[in-house]
């Protein structure tokens, strides 16, 4: 993605995020459609309570096969 003429960087930001936030809808869309498992992790806590809720669903994951 490339910053447009006359663009404020604070605009490329919002830009490219809105970008991101509607291709991973249109990802996630396509996995629940096709039956993939999709697990929202909660990033915003602590590295290692993060790592615990990943490994945990990776578990849960590979039981389900």
């Amino acid at each position: 993605m490339r910053v447009l003429q006359d663009e404020k960087s604070h605009d490329f930001f919002v830009r490219r995020y809105d970008e991101y936030s509607r291709k991973k809808e249109l990802i996630i869309d396509i996995f629940v459609r096709s039956g993939v498992p999709v697990v929202d992790i909660d990033a915003s806590r602590s590295g290692d309570e993060i790592s615990e809720v990943f490994q945990t669903t990776i578990q849960s994951l590979r039981r389900d096969k």
